[in-house]
């Protein structure tokens, strides 16, 4: 049994009740949504309705890193990302990430490399995604090493830091 994490504020855009719908077909998998927000009571309901015991809702928590480093995969079900700082953070522990195909992420993510995109509302293709990774031990590892990587190289404190002076020097130059 792994465990998929995802962490977010509990609201439309974040697309919840799709993650509920892919744990509802992955009873292999326990999920933990950490967060709260105005959806909470209505997640809560879809769950006792639907009989999902493989999901807990710890609500906000202040460390997250702790639940990160104890889980396999992180999952976003978002509609749209800006650019998305929880899959960063997951990606900083070295978990692979199992996300829609939308800007942000898709910005973020490298398909096969560092985790997995699915096309937004496809449960099942979501739901291969997380079979494949729920029973290779050695996928989650490489995946999850590669985006520990690119978040190092690419969205670190000090990347962005050179990345912004290599712009401000190019700025005033």
């Amino acid at each position: 049994l792994i465990v998929a994490i995802t962490s977010c504020r509990i609201e439309p855009i974040k697309n919840l009740f799709e993650l509920l719908d892919i744990a509802n077909r992955r009873k292999d998998v326990f999920f933990c949504i950490m967060g709260d927000g105005p959806l909470r009571k209505e997640i809560q309901r879809y769950i006792r309705i639907k009989k999902l015991d493989n999901i807990v809702l710890p609500g906000h928590i202040s460390n997250i890193f702790d639940y990160l480093r104890a889980s396999d995969v992180y999952i976003s079900t978002s509609f749209r990302e800006g650019h998305p700082l929880s899959v960063l953070e997951a990606m900083s522990v070295g978990l692979p990430v199992l996300a829609t195909a939308v800007p942000g992420n898709l910005d973020t993510i490298i398909h096969g490399h560092s985790g997995f995109f699915y096309e937004l509302g496809n449960i099942e293709q979501a739901s291969s995604f997380l079979g494949k990774l729920s029973i290779d031990y050695n996928l989650r590892k490489r995946l999850g090493g590669n985006a520990q990587s690119i978040q190092k190289d690419k969205f670190s404190l000090q990347a962005m830091t050179i990345a912004y002076s290599k712009l401000y020097n190019l700025v005033l130059s």
